[in-house]
């Protein structure tokens, strides 16, 4: 019955329906209580984060100013009046609204209230407040650009194709590079007698493999298809992210149970070879034999370290190594390791298999350092407390992951965000560990 419903999607026929970039306009940030150092620092970091993703089109603040001016629209109340938000949008071709406002939540906690307006409907899509102790107005800008670079994917269609090349509209000026991995889907339209649509999803269709790129089109060739007799067709939506997006899904059996160790491709005794150098580190990184990952210094933040070349793109491996906490003043030592990583700290995109000196243990994806719950924090008998020694295993393979601490199985996940990238380790601020006795494999079937 899935063939039969699979095929029939050949025969829709999509008209008038294009897939490019979402085009937000950010006005400006309103403050409170704060510097005007901190509200440009906070509404500067949000726009740039956002224009860096290449994952939208941001509409030139200048350009936004020279609008209003023109059209002698006032900031003062304009998100409240319904037509003010669809003549804004119209007259800069606009998808949604981005308002947001900057205050002083504590002496030492800046706050930055964001909000989502779509054009077309004036529905409010995402209402949250961001804030962290100790945490500059920057990092909260950055924050709320992460909370949108999470939910909105970058889309794209299929322009047509050429042999065996599907051509699509999505190249290096939106960030695609040659290898990367992109989903193909199609709008599954249910008409009404009237030929009107009411009703219309995504269904994935399969993967694509980027073979060559240049400024705003990819030539990419057919990795795997849901169905052998799926054809694909111009128009059909592409993304480099899971589309439609799949929920993560946790397991508390092994997922990977037939997948074994193949070479040994790093074994880290921290002795041999130093690969390692901790950013932010209270000390020097390695003391006695062992990697030290001291935050002891800082009150914010991370002190962590990545491994270098050959290991930035590992994808299906098995992980293991002991983790050591250290004693420290403070209640929770905090420890992460990191894997399928993307890019620098600061702007990286990571999973993370977080643990405590307490006991408790979560799974996290990180989007330009904003952490996002894929397994919520908690308890297991599993972890050593206090300042004890912990062994953790990582088995990767394909969307699917098991997680091991001393020898005891702890979760199942399954989530296919992100395919491959670096492994890194980082203790949380006021935290202090060490790291010793990493080895990596090639993980097999």
């Amino acid at each position: 019955m899935f063939k039969m419903f699979l095929l029939s999607l050949l025969f829709i026929v999509i008209s008038g329906i294009s897939f490019a970039k979402i085009t937000f306009v950010m006005l400006p940030m309103s403050e409170e209580g704060v510097s005007k150092f901190e509200t440009d620092s906070g509404f500067n970091s949000f726009y740039g984060n956002l224009v860096n993703s290449k994952k939208f089109n941001i509409v030139d603040r200048e350009r936004l100013n020279t609008i209003l001016s023109e059209n002698k629209l006032e900031l003062s109340g304009l998100v409240e009046n319904k037509n003010n938000i669809m003549k804004i949008g119209e007259l800069l071709s606009a998808d949604k609204l981005i308002t947001s406002k900057i205050y002083l939540k504590a002496s030492n906690q800046v706050a930055i209230f964001f909000q989502i307006i779509d054009v077309k409907t004036s529905q409010v899509e995402i209402s949250r407040e961001i804030s962290f102790l100790n945490y500059s107005a920057e990092s909260d800008g950055r924050y709320c650009a992460a909370e949108i670079i999470a939910k909105y994917p970058l889309l794209g269609e299929v322009l047509g194709k050429a042999g065996d090349n599907i051509i699509i509209n999505l190249g290096e000026n939106d960030g695609i590079k040659i290898g990367e991995r992109i989903f193909l889907a199609r709008n599954d339209i249910t008409y009404g007698d009237n030929k009107e649509i009411l009703y219309q999803e995504e269904k994935r269709l399969g993967i694509l493999r980027v073979t060559g790129s240049m400024g705003g089109r990819s030539k990419t060739s057919v990795e795997s298809l849901e169905n052998p007799d799926i054809v694909i067709q111009k128009g059909d939506i592409v993304s480099p992210e899971p589309i439609p997006a799949r929920e993560t899904q946790i397991s508390k059996t092994p997922l990977l149970q037939d997948v074994k160790k193949g070479n040994l491709i790093l074994d880290d005794d921290m002795k041999k070879k130093k690969y390692l150098s901790v950013t932010y580190n209270c000390g020097e990184s390695y003391v006695d034999g062992k990697l030290s990952l001291c935050a002891t210094n800082i009150n914010s933040g991370h002190v962590y370290t990545f491994y270098p070349l050959p290991y930035n793109n590992l994808q299906n491996f098995i992980m293991e190594g002991d983790i050591e906490f250290k004693k420290i003043n403070s209640t929770y030592n905090r420890f992460e390791v990191l894997f399928r990583s993307n890019g620098e700290y600061i702007q990286s995109l990571s999973y993370s298999l977080y643990w405590h000196s307490q006991g408790q243990y979560g799974i996290y994806l990180y989007y330009l350092g904003q952490l996002f719950n894929l397994l919520p924090l908690q308890g297991t008998p599993a972890i050593n407390t206090g300042t004890g020694l912990n062994h953790f295993k990582i088995v990767a393979y394909g969307s699917k992951f098991d997680f091991y601490m001393n020898d005891q199985f702890l979760a199942g996940m399954e989530d296919e965000r992100l395919e491959k990238g670096y492994v890194g380790f980082e203790a949380d601020f006021g935290g202090f560990s060490t790291v010793n006795n990493i080895k990596i494999w090639d993980a097999v079937k």
